[in-house]
């Protein structure tokens, strides 16, 4: 395996648009798949990724608002996201989930309510 030449073709196809790249670019810059770890520009990529649509960006997205990871930390952002994640469902059935239950939890302790 070559993560970098990974990264190098992910960034290509994530800069014209392609949602799945950007999501990539996203976990690559989280886990240092082929770049430095930077939590920040891992959270621009979910964001972009987010704002088209992909449920499993816009929970890790609300994950990055929830700890503040990249992100000034926002429970209204983050809360928000989740909702969005949850709404439509998600590829993976964890995160779609996972979303469900951090929109319980946001709503029983009072965080991020509109």
């Amino acid at each position: 395996p070559n993560a970098s030449a990974a990264v190098t073709w992910f960034r290509k196809a994530a800069e014209r648009g392609h949602v799945g790249a950007q999501l990539r670019m996203g976990l690559a810059y989280r886990d240092g798949m082929g770049v430095e770890v930077d939590v920040s520009v891992a959270a621009e990529w979910y964001k972009k990724a987010a704002v088209q649509g992909a449920a499993s960006a816009q929970f890790l997205l609300g994950v990055a608002y929830t700890n503040g990871e990249g992100v000034q930390r926002n429970d209204t952002e983050a809360f928000a996201w989740f909702r969005k994640a949850a709404k439509q469902g998600s590829s993976n059935l964890r995160k779609s989930e996972k979303a469900m239950y951090n929109l319980g939890m946001g709503f029983l302790e009072g965080r991020g309510m509109p």
